[in-house]
């Protein structure tokens, strides 16, 4: 039964999962935390500092889009019972008009924020034995190949709207949606890139990533 609930409600398992993302970044946030008062005590390296600040700093630009992004969406879901996954991202520009959309934010603090971790658990990277190496490398590659793909899958099918925009006389690119695979939970298209772009080229990073440190 509960299963059939949340299939029938997929509001509930979007902001589900976007709950699991909020705890996974205030837990990095108290580990940051605790590694820069750390740094700053010791007075270690301060390249080490840097990404620890630049970590915290991008995953509070994630958070906050993440709580705006949701908080939108299920405001729309109220109202008319339906929601486009990623739209309240698009439709806006911040901090004024035609400059960057709250997904663009997204998208950026997302790699910036992996890229500064990969760096700040670089001794923990290393330390990894070549079994645990492997498995992460093959997930990683994994990741890059789903992402890589929907990323492509995307763009053509945004590529289509547009073209099909512009023989109608009526261009929106952001308005883009897909309904497919299910049309009750369609997505916005320049989310949808931006969002998989960000996840290939972390992929791709981390596989790069773990077989550039060698094990100890």
């Amino acid at each position: 039964m509960i299963i059939l609930y949340f299939k029938k409600n997929h509001i509930f398992i979007f902001l589900y999962y976007i709950v699991l993302n909020i705890k996974f970044l205030f837990f990095e946030f108290r580990i940051i935390m605790r590694g820069m008062y750390s740094e700053y005590s010791n007075g270690d390296d301060k390249e080490s500092l840097v990404y620890k600040f630049t970590a915290l700093v991008s995953g509070i630009i994630m958070l906050l889009t993440i709580i705006y992004g949701t908080y939108e969406m299920f405001l729309e879901y109220i109202t008319t019972g339906t929601i486009v996954v990623g739209a309240p991202l698009v439709y806006v520009e911040f901090p004024y008009k035609y400059f960057a959309k709250p997904v663009t934010y997204f998208a950026v603090s997302l790699v910036v924020f992996w890229y500064s971790i990969l760096h700040v658990a670089r001794d923990k990277v290393v330390s990894l034995g070549k079994d645990i190496r492997a498995l992460f490398s093959i997930i990683a590659l994994g990741v890059a190949y789903a992402s890589g793909y929907e990323l492509l899958y995307n763009f053509m099918v945004w590529d289509a709207i547009v073209v099909s925009q512009i023989l109608r006389g009526n261009i929106n690119i952001d308005q883009a949606v897909i309904g497919y695979p299910d049309p009750n939970l369609p997505w916005n298209l320049v989310f949808a890139t931006k969002f998989f772009s960000a996840i290939f080229v972390v992929a791709l990073y981390t596989l790069y990533y773990l077989n550039k440190t060698k094990s100890r």
